[in-house]
């Protein structure tokens, strides 16, 4: 009889272990596909398309920036017309490269736990670019000026 009791307290302990471990991977599972963690990653897939839409003003006007700053310079027209189209296709790279390495902060960032942290650098880096754009555009009246 005490035998029987043994293999059948045992039995139960095993029992209870196997439901802690399945217990233990459900509740990964949840953390896993929680609705925190969504939101998490909506919140970065959202900074990330507005980052990138964002950076599409600054890569269309900054050609035509540098164009009216060197005019106002005295750099050859020809010389202009050469630097603002490789100066287009090269920002245009730069945009590809910028959109692709910020997807891939944002999204590895979900994982770190360091959301907020990566959203206000992407955040940070989107308006100094907006400052040097608007800096770059206002050379020429800033030249006159001096």
């Amino acid at each position: 009889m005490s035998q029987w009791r043994a293999v059948s307290w045992g039995a139960h302990n095993v029992g209870l272990q196997e439901d802690a471990v399945l217990g233990n991977s459900f509740r990964r599972l949840m953390d896993y596909t929680s609705a925190n963690r969504v939101d998490k990653y909506f919140l970065v897939y959202l900074v990330w398309a507005l980052a990138t839409a964002a950076w599409v003003w600054p890569l269309l006007t900054a050609p035509q920036s540098m164009a009216g700053m060197l005019d106002m310079l005295g750099v050859h027209r020809f010389t202009i017309s050469a630097i603002q189209r490789f100066g287009f296709v090269l920002l245009g790279l730069a945009w590809l490269v910028a959109t692709l390495w910020t997807e891939h902060y944002l999204r590895t960032s979900v994982s770190r736990q360091r959301v907020v942290r990566s959203v206000v650098r992407v955040v940070i880096v989107t308006i100094v670019v907006f400052i040097i754009t608007t800096l770059v555009q206002l050379s020429p009246v800033l030249i006159q000026l001096i």
